[in-house]
């Protein structure tokens, strides 16, 4: 039919053989993809990736239909959007970006105050800071989701999914409690650092303006300093 529309060749019955793809994209049940599909090769494939939802088996009739652990296989547009086949474009659901959405995307692009980033940058940050500690060793390299699954790494001073929270100053509660002299929360792995509480225990963070608001008794820009007994 219509000449296989020059995507592909006609063979007996006048059926068409459409072209592959020259990537060697693979797709569930690891067969090559066609690059056009359709009875007269007239509509395009989209890009494959590993699926972000799947069902957990290879496919009917398969001699792996009992492997109920394989998922995550690879899927056009990963089974989050839709393909147009007039262009062989994806066009990705709401939170998720990518040539063939393959990455979820970062809430309100970090705020600009921060960077977005892989689940895999994020573990190899977290192992280069505690070799220098000698705690041992941690990777996220292998997971189906490491490099898919995106995050915001905010700058110093700001905090939240999106980066758009502002810190307030924080030092040891004046009345020693959680977070206070000798009895605060130890960074992780133990480097003899303080992880003090908001405005030092003492009072409560405005994360639009980064400042303090002390309660009765503290005072200070981090309300670490006592001014009566309460």
């Amino acid at each position: 039919p219509n000449s296989c529309s020059g995507h592909g060749t006609c063979s007996e019955h006048d059926k068409c053989t459409c072209f592959m793809r020259k990537d060697g994209t693979t797709d569930a049940l690891g067969d090559t993809v066609p690059a056009w599909i359709a009875a007269d090769c007239s509509q395009r494939t989209c890009p494959y990736a590993k699926a972000w939802v799947d069902e957990p088996k290879l496919g009917l009739n398969s001699a792996a239909d009992t492997e109920q652990n394989n998922a995550h296989r690879n899927a056009e547009c990963a089974n989050a959007g839709t393909c147009d086949r007039s262009t062989g474009l994806c066009e990705c659901f709401p939170g998720y970006e990518g040539r063939a959405c393959d990455r979820s995307v970062c809430p309100n692009s970090c705020s600009g105050h921060g960077t977005c980033q892989t689940m895999k940058q994020f573990y190899v940050d977290h192992a280069e800071f505690i070799s220098e500690v000698g705690t041992g060793e941690v990777e996220y390299d292998t997971a189906w989701d490491a490099t898919k699954l995106m995050g915001c790494k905010c700058e110093s001073g700001y905090r939240g999914p999106d980066c758009s929270l502002k810190e307030c100053p924080s030092l040891a509660d004046p009345q020693t409690g959680p977070g206070g002299k000798d009895s605060g929360l130890l960074d992780f792995p133990a480097m003899n650092n303080v992880e003090y509480r908001d405005c030092s225990g003492r009072g409560i963070c405005d994360y639009e303006t980064g400042l303090c608001q002390c309660f009765e008794g503290a005072y200070g820009e981090a309300c670490n300093l006592q001014s009566i007994l309460v």
